[in-house]
């Protein structure tokens, strides 16, 4: 469905879900296979190779292309995972 506040030059839609559950299927499939994310798979790739920890706030920059404001984005995101203490969800 088209978002009815979007913008004229943009193309984005949104999709509907029966569940939650699947929402973050399809999501974690989108990251897993759309080239707008090959970078957070290198992240991922990189982090496993050298034995690191996965960590949201390094696979976040990743996500450059998530959002029309980029590097705001991720920052943004980056500091929610500080105020919330979120690191210690990190995988090891």
């Amino acid at each position: 469905m088209v978002p009815l506040r979007r913008d004229p030059e943009s193309n984005h839609e949104v999709a509907k879900f029966e569940s939650p559950r699947q929402s973050v299927q399809r999501y974690a499939f989108n990251l897993n296979t759309h080239n707008a994310y090959q970078g957070l798979r290198k992240i991922r790739s990189s982090l496993r190779e050298n034995g690191k920890a996965l960590t949201g706030s390094e696979v976040a920059d990743g996500l450059v292309n998530y959002s029309a404001r980029r590097e705001e984005y991720i920052n943004e995101l980056q500091e929610m995972i500080r105020f919330n203490k979120l690191e210690k969800l990190d995988v090891d």
